[in-house]
């Protein structure tokens, strides 16, 4: 599958960037009150048993799944309207593009023009305004944990404290951006702080997500 492709591209940049919430210096001058959700994209990947990392399909599509339901759940609260599929191009652009934004600084992020694949698709839906959602995380096995838990107190005993390892079951974070096509620009991004929770657990995913959009009235 091309998801899957992009997938494992993107898997290791994703959950391991740091992710400091930005806010945005000016007011917003135009009410966003009717955005297109462009098809949220997940990354989630697996500790096994046997120690090894994957990156699972399954569960990815799950996770996209359930951020794009809880989203279009609460329309007056995200203020979207409309939802749109993104093509396999568009996935992959949407993936590069939240990683490389990452990397700018604040002043820098508006001058970025929206990637021809994702314009195409919300002018396709008559809309100005589109937000994209791109989350990553990570879920253990059971047995796998214990033993992350047992070698980080290991690590800790025989450095006589000077090292400790804090082995985390499972963490959740997201990436929200705002495209504004009239201006062929980004005029919200914030890359909210990681999470340590399950990301397959729907109802705190649905708590994690209000805080993505807690600076809708701030534009770069």
């Amino acid at each position: 599958m091309k998801r899957l492709t992009i997938i494992l591209l993107a898997a290791v940049s994703l959950v391991a960037a740091s992710c400091a919430t930005y806010t945005a210096s000016s007011a917003l001058k135009e009410p966003v009150d009717d955005l297109v959700l462009l098809e949220p994209i997940s990354i989630i990947q697996y500790f096994t048993q046997e120690d090894m990392v994957i990156v699972d399909n399954d569960m990815s599509v799950e996770s996209s799944e359930m951020v794009q339901e809880s989203i279009l759940a609460r329309p007056g609260y995200f203020h979207v309207t409309d939802d749109a599929i993104l093509t396999p191009q568009a996935q992959e652009d949407l993936v590069n593009f939240t990683n490389y934004v990452r990397g700018l600084s604040k002043k820098a992020i508006p001058a970025m023009p929206i990637p021809k694949s994702i314009r195409e698709i919300i002018e396709s839906t008559g809309h100005r305004y589109a937000m994209a959602v791109v989350s990553g995380g990570f879920t253990r096995n059971k047995k796998n944990y214990r033993r992350a838990v047992v070698r980080g107190l290991a690590i800790s005993i025989l450095s006589l404290g000077s090292v400790v390892t804090v082995p985390y079951k499972n963490v959740f974070n997201s990436t929200v951006v705002i495209f504004d096509t009239k201006t062929d620009q980004v005029i919200y991004y914030n890359p909210v702080d990681p999470r340590t929770m399950d990301p397959m657990d729907r109802s705190r995913v649905d708590n994690y997500l209000t805080a993505l959009v807690s600076r809708y009235k701030w534009v770069f």
